[in-house]
């Protein structure tokens, strides 16, 4: 079980064109949702509902242990990633438009979006440390639902706030515990 050269240089090749294609997708649907919190609630979403046909696909195949169900399961894993790609860029983008829009007072849009690459930086080492915990090729579906579950508990979280937001249009969220 494996790809080749040939498959693997499409799938990045695809990852980059959904990539920015998100690029242009985010700005138009932020002005047609008017908000960057539905614009990055829809997009979180569609990133999670990409993805979860990869992880059905890895959990289902990895009993059966038989090369064409993993031939098949990796096939299904490339295409989820490149597509939720639109998912994550669009997200991000949403998220940055956010930050950059509502962090009051403006001098702590610095600040905030330091917590943020620093938090960013921390999930993303736990997720190495799990590879490292959980190393085998027998494991890999695990750490797929674990990175699963982790993008379905930000969609969650996101969504919630944005909810939250738009019961009370004037409301804003809690502090995060930094003085400045």
């Amino acid at each position: 079980a494996g790809l080749s050269a040939t498959a693997t240089g499409v799938a990045q090749s695809g990852s980059a064109l959904f990539g920015i294609a998100a690029t242009f997708l985010a700005p138009a649907l932020m002005k047609r949702v008017e908000s960057p919190e539905a614009s990055g609630t829809l997009f979180i979403w569609l990133q999670n509902v990409c993805i979860l046909p990869a992880v059905i696909a890895l959990l289902v195949a990895a009993p059966m242990g038989n090369a064409t169900s993993a031939n098949a399961a990796i096939y299904i894993l490339m295409v989820s990633v490149v597509v939720s790609r639109v998912g994550l860029w669009g997200f991000d983008l949403s998220v940055t438009q956010l930050l950059q829009n509502d962090v009051v007072p403006a001098e702590a849009v610095g600040t905030v979006s330091g917590v943020q690459v620093a938090l960013q930086a921390l999930f993303g080492a736990g997720i190495y440390v799990l590879g490292m915990v959980l190393d085998a090729p027998r494991d890999f579906p695990l750490l797929a639902f674990a990175s699963y579950l982790v993008v379905t508990l930000a969609a969650a979280l996101h969504t919630w706030g944005w909810l939250r937001k738009r019961g009370e249009p004037n409301a804003e969220l809690p502090p995060i515990g930094v003085d400045l």
